[in-house]
Formats: structure tokens, sequence, C-alpha cells
């Protein structure tokens, strides 16, 4: 499993020498400037504006880590592989439908998706990690606001 914890972009000596502060999180600024070296961080993805910020993104990549290494788990018990050569195979991903407020399973077959062949499964993976995993799905999702 990824550690996400041990993560740190940049050095700590690039924090001590520019004022700001590091931990697993990312780095923190005691005080934002809106200089080009604030943006370009910000821009980064990894520097964020508040303490609370920082958490909430790590939250969401710990939640897609512990989501995407389930489907790992169920895909191989299966011996099930994404292949985009393959086909006919049905690949399936975790979606959430904002109309509905649910959850769905969205499937391809020809179109090759941008994400990672690792958020890809067989449709009994997917639905499994949604029934076992839903708030886990929301967050990596970035879904807000439902009650489970």
């Amino acid at each position: 499993m990824t550690n996400l914890n041990q993560k740190v972009v940049g050095s700590l000596e690039f924090a001590k020498n520019t004022g700001l502060l590091a931990n697993q999180l990312g780095f923190f600024s005691p005080y934002w400037e809106n200089s080009s070296t604030d943006n370009h961080l910000f821009a980064l993805a990894n520097f964020y504006h508040t303490k609370e910020e920082a958490q909430a993104a790590l939250d969401q990549k710990l939640a897609t880590v512990r989501v995407l290494d389930r489907i790992a788990e169920l895909n191989a018990e299966q011996g099930w592989v994404c292949d985009w050569n393959k086909a006919g195979q049905q690949k399936y991903i975790v979606s959430y439908d904002h109309v509905t407020r649910s959850f769905c399973t969205n499937v391809y077959v020809l179109q090759e998706m941008d994400l990672p062949t690792s958020y890809h499964g067989s449709k009994q993976t997917i639905e499994t990690v949604i029934k076992e995993m839903e708030s886990d799905c929301l967050l990596m999702l970035g879904v807000s606001g439902v009650a489970e």
C-alpha cells in the first residue's frame, strides 16, 4: 500500500529557506503574499491555504489509495486484468450520478479512459467496492453532503 503520510513535496531545506512550514501533508505558509512563488506552489496542488484544506486533501488521497487497493485485490482474486487490446472486455469504474444522488457503474469497452487502469475492474469488483467502501468512494470522488 502506498503510504501518502510519508510523502513530502520538496525538501525541508527548501522549506526552512523560504519560511514555509512542512509536514506530511505538504507545505504550509504562515502567510500568503500572492507572490509568484506562492501561486506556483499552490498550482502544484500540494500547497494549501489552511491546514484544514491540506487535511481534507490528504483524507481524499488516502481514501483513493484504499479504494484502489481494494479494486486491485478483488481483480486479482478474479484473475481480471484491464486490457484495452482485448476486444469486448467490459471495464467498470466507480462513478456517482449527481442527478439521482446515487452510485453508478459506468462501463467502457472500446473507449480508453484517461484514468489509469488501476481504477478499472469487473462489474462484480466495482459493485463490491461501492457496497463495502461507500464513504471512501464518496470521499475519493469529492462528493460531499450525502447522507450514508
